[in-house]
């Protein structure tokens, strides 16, 4: 076998590094006998190869060609000819390429890294501590969840959806909770073997704690809701019912999220007029259909329990910034006794 052989090289490289086939072959996601063919001057896959020369820390040209590729290489873009400028141009746009993509994550924040599957290298960029005040062994520990996952598990995680998404938190001793998103993507041969993760992390947690205090600010207004003693109903901007808090299912025996032409089904009549209301005399479809804010209206109305009651009626119509209606609100006062000892 010749000495400047991809072989020799190989063979050449698990001897100084003290690697088995056996190592290598686990490594690269293959077989010993494969990786006995390639010490042997065998033929080796693109992708193969460039997971060896990945595993082994080795340049891939020098791996497979050697030394006298990555002198004509040299010489290619040294040569004063049509050739060399159209490579040293396409290099340039190329290399302004990855300029500008560098420099927008760092602006942006975002570190961008991969995970070899295989070996379990973490390569990332250079603003990794800077944007995350994390040590790379802080990084790995807390982005990688799945770090130790079996291969096949892993592979169904990540099929899941296209980039996958998750958010890790990140805490240290005497500061404030973190939290990041990642969204990745696993990488596979050929062969469809999977090969590393490539992904993006950036910080959220702004993003978290404005979440945070929109779910509380949400949980004291449905309590608010449920224990104050009047009933409230609300419609969307179709006039579609839907909300009605425990105060309303009280005064009409149950409750009923129905569309805006069937508002009729809430049987009830105006006292002041003795006419039905139907299905646009309630207060809510004028609120809804009009904008209309109503003043509080004596309604008779009959239950679905079959009870008769007496209410206080009004509501007002719900405006986004654009001065568009995306819903309205009505109140309900049972007035019931208050009618009977004023009687």
């Amino acid at each position: 076998m010749l000495k400047n052989s991809f072989g020799a090289r190989l063979k050449e490289l698990l001897k100084e590094k003290g690697l088995t086939q056996s190592q290598v072959a686990k490594a690269a996601g293959t077989s010993v006998p494969s990786v006995n063919r390639w010490t042997r001057g065998g033929e080796i896959e693109y992708d193969n190869l460039r997971t060896l020369s990945d595993y082994l820390e080795v340049n891939w040209v020098w791996l497979r060609y050697g030394d006298e590729a990555i002198l004509s290489l040299q010489e290619s873009m040294s040569d004063n000819n049509a050739v060399s400028d159209t490579r040293r141009e396409y290099l340039s746009q190329i290399m302004d390429s990855e300029i500008r993509m560098k420099t927008a994550l760092e602006i942006a924040e975002v570190v961008h890294w991969e995970w070899n599957v295989l070996t379990g290298k973490l390569d990332y960029s250079d603003n990794l501590q800077s944007v995350f005040n994390q040590t790379p062994d802080e990084f790995r520990s807390t982005s990688l969840p799945f770090s130790d996952l079996p291969i096949e598990k892993l592979v169904d995680l990540f099929s899941k959806q296209e980039p996958y998404k998750w958010d890790f938190v990140f805490k240290q001793t005497g500061s404030e909770t973190r939290w990041f998103e990642s969204r990745g993507k696993l990488i596979f041969d050929l062969l469809h073997r999977p090969i590393k993760i490539i992904a993006i992390s950036v910080e959220i947690t702004e993003r978290k704690l404005a979440e945070h205090a929109l779910e509380r600010s949400e949980y004291m207004m449905r309590k608010i809701i449920e224990i104050v003693p009047v009933g409230l109903c609300a419609a969307d901007e179709s006039g579609t019912i839907c909300l009605i808090n425990p105060e309303a299912e009280r005064i009409w025996g149950g409750n009923k999220h129905v569309k805006l032409e069937d508002y009729g089904q809430y049987q009830g009549t105006s006292e002041k007029t003795g006419k039905e209301l139907g299905s646009d005399g309630w207060a809510l479809a004028r609120a809804v259909t009009h904008g209309e804010t109503t003043v509080p209206e004596v309604v008779n109305i009959k239950s679905f329990d079959g009870v008769k009651r007496t209410i206080l009626m009004h509501a007002t119509p719900l405006f986004d910034n654009d001065n568009q209606i995306i819903g309205a609100i009505e109140v309900n006062q049972d007035i019931t006794e208050m009618k009977k000892v004023d009687k």
